[in-house]
């Protein structure tokens, strides 16, 4: 049996950079992870629209990652200085 690429790669592909490039360093989100991992007991009291917020600055943070996207909030920049970073 011939094993073919998935066609779904590409469109999880085009999602991830979406979701790169969307991202923004956000100070108070940072605040709220931090409360995620350092007071579990004060974050599970944060409301659940809080809690998905954080879901979606997360997985936004993680792609921007994945794309060489400087997630530091220092500058937001790209951290390659190849012809194709930003």
């Amino acid at each position: 049996m011939t094993d073919y690429p998935s066609h779904r790669e590409q469109p999880e592909q085009t999602r991830l950079r979406l979701a790169a490039e969307s991202w923004r360093f956000d100070p108070e989100m940072e605040h709220v992870a931090a409360l995620k991992r350092d007071r579990p007991e004060v974050y599970d009291r944060l409301s659940p629209n809080t809690h998905m917020s954080l879901g979606f600055y997360e997985h936004g943070k993680a792609a921007a990652r994945e794309q060489g996207i400087d997630t530091t909030g220092r500058t937001g920049l790209r951290l390659d200085t190849t012809e194709g970073g930003r």
